[in-house]
């Protein structure tokens, strides 16, 4: 969490302006599955915001959504 952090203390998101390319709204990026799992239980990323690319993936984000609603309701 404390890269999370990092970033947008160096950010103003306000300030921020995204122009996407032409009908393309997504970036592909690698994040480490630990910190997907800290973004996911911080909320501040769910699944609806994005799409797997293949079964793996697939699979591991559903372990990491898991972990993180137990550890949200207090079960970690």
């Amino acid at each position: 969490m404390n890269s999370l952090r990092r970033i947008t203390n160096r950010m103003n998101m306000n300030d921020a302006t995204i122009t996407p390319e032409k009908g393309n709204d997504w970036v592909r990026v690698q994040i480490p599955r630990t910190q997907v799992l800290e973004f996911l239980k911080a909320g501040l990323i769910c699944t609806s915001d994005m799409r797997c690319l293949g079964c793996d993936s697939k699979n591991c984000l559903w372990k990491l959504v898991l972990k993180a609603s137990a550890y949200r309701m207090g079960r970690s």
